[in-house]
Parts: structure tokens; sequence; C-alpha cells
């Protein structure tokens, strides 16, 4: 979960282009490759791994590659110097695949309305979130790998030359510490952010603006106040925030399967909570998107308070 790699100071112009290019091919390669790989047998059907006809495991297998061929392209076009691009330009593919299918709403149509079925529907989507994060793991470590590759095998240490067994002990703890607290914290405020902005009321229609717009910038407020407050947390360990806050609405709707809202909660098409709403592939994506943007302002404001004081 070390985050070694990201340097506090600001990306310049060029930077940000390279990173614009590495995110605009994610987006290309998912739209265009993705959908070749995961399109469901229903157009208008949800984009899901577990939910289909077809078998789960060539389907996962197909996103961790085009994950890792994507990560790998988009830190190659920043030439290794924009911490965690490769990830950033997957999340984004993944963000934009979800648009070709279908929402929330076409998967609760097909799963029926009673507790029963959705209990077992809130086990699935739980189970395609942590598949979905295997994407972005891999997505991860590959852009590392790449990173390191193209920089020589270098890699930054926050530990100063020389320093003992505990010196180094203290600081892992330290780091684990922040880095527990800050994965909390990104959680508990990016599932209220999402909660209160994600719908007008329970009962309204799925909107996919709506939801990505909702978990993308609620991990990125989330993950810019846990980096400020727990200055030694990474985006390593924020990242874990979003299968912990998809974890959270999806246990939800396991307990309380149906939404408690006047007859509205017998319909098929009403989610049990907000947390409910988005599909894993929709907290993968975007919540990933944001947690990694919201990451790096954190570090850059922090990188400006120190300027100042010293």
């Amino acid at each position: 979960m070390s985050d070694s790699v990201t340097a506090p100071h600001p990306l310049g112009f060029g930077q940000k282009v390279r990173a614009s290019a590495a995110c605009a091919v994610g987006i290309a390669l998912f739209a265009a490759a993705g959908w070749t790989v995961i399109r469901p047998d229903d157009p208008y059907a949800a984009i899901t791994l577990l939910l289909q006809s077809r078998a789960w495991a060539p389907l996962l297998v197909g996103m961790v590659a085009l994950a890792a061929v994507t990560s790998a392209v988009g830190t190659a076009i920043a030439s290794g110097t924009v911490p965690h691009i490769g990830t950033l330009s997957a999340a984004a593919g993944l963000s934009i695949l979800s648009f070709r299918g279908g929402t929330m709403t076409q998967v609760l149509m097909y799963h029926g309305a009673a507790p029963a079925e959705r209990r077992v529907l809130a086990v699935l989507l739980l189970a395609e979130a942590v598949l979905w994060s295997a994407a972005i793991a891999a997505a991860w470590i590959v852009g590392q790998v790449t990173r390191r590759w193209l920089n020589g095998g270098a890699a930054a240490s926050t530990m100063p030359a020389g320093a003992d067994g505990f010196a180094r002990l203290s600081n892992l703890l330290a780091n684990v510490q922040d880095g527990l607290l800050g994965t909390i914290t990104c959680a508990a405020i990016a599932a209220l952010f999402i909660s209160t902005t994600i719908s007008r009321r329970e009962p309204s229609p799925v909107q996919h603006g709506q939801v990505l717009f909702a978990v993308g910038a609620g991990f990125l407020i989330a993950a810019l106040i846990a980096q400020r407050v727990w200055s030694r947390t990474s985006a390593g360990w924020l990242a874990s925030a979003v299968l912990l806050t998809a974890a959270i609405g999806y246990g939800w709707g396991y307990m309380r399967p149906q939404s408690p809202i006047n007859y509205y909660g017998s319909l098929a098409t009403t989610p049990p909570n907000p947390l409910f709403r988005p599909l894993p592939i929709q907290y993968a994506g975007m919540g990933t998107a944001g947690v990694i943007l919201g990451s790096w302002f954190g570090r850059r404001m922090l990188h400006g308070q120190a300027e100042e004081v010293a």
C-alpha cells in the first residue's frame, strides 16, 4: 500500500497533456475492446460479470487483461512521470464502458423485488465488486512495474539513508495507522456524499450521469480530506475505501432488501438504499478515479502548506 511513487510536486503542463492523452486512450480501449469482451446478450442490460448467462471467469480474465494493458500503455504515454496514471486510465475506461449498458434499474427489473431475491442479488453484487477490484489491482500493479522500468528501476523512499530497523518499523506502523484511518475516513465521507447527492428521492429513476457524478465527486472529496488529515496515507490505501463503501451499500441492501417508502418498496425498480444505486463497475471505475484525483489534490495542498511553512 505504499505510495512511494507519488511526488507531492504539481504536474507540469506537459505532464497534464500526457495524463489526459493516457486517459483518452484508456477510454477508447475499453469503449471498443471492453465492450466486445463483456457486452451482454441484451444490449440494454447493465454491464456485469455475474449476472449474465455466460460464464463469468472468461469475462473477468478479459477485463483484468485489458486493465493491465491499458495501465501499461497509459504509464508509457506519461513516460512514467505521472503517479498512478495507468490505474486512472483503466478506471476512466471502466466508467465509460458502464455507459454502454443499462443501469441498476435494469438489474433490479431482471431480479424481482421479493426480499429473498433481493438478498441473493445483494450477495452477487458484493461478490462482483470484489471481482472488479481484481481488474483495478492488476492495473495498479502493472502501472507500478511499468513506471519503475521506465525510471530505470528507481523507487523513492520516505526513509532517510542509514535508518535503523527500529526507525523503519516505527515508520511502517505510522504509515499503516494513517492508511487504515484514512481508508475509514474516506469511506465514511464518500458514503455520506453519495447518499445525499445520487438522487432526489429513493423511487427516482437511476441515471448514469447522476450515479457517475455522485460516485466520482464523492470519492474525490473524501480522498482529498482523508489525505489532508492523515498525511501518511496513500492512494493505495484510499482505493480500498471504494470496495468498503460498496460493501456498505450492498450489505445494507441485504439487511434491508426493500425501501420502506410507502408502496414504492414493493416495486422492482426501487433500490433499497442510495448506495445500492451504483453498479459494481461504476464503483470500481469512478470510485477509483475519484480517489486518485483526490489524493493528488490532497498531496498538492500538503506540499503547498509545507512550502509556506518553510
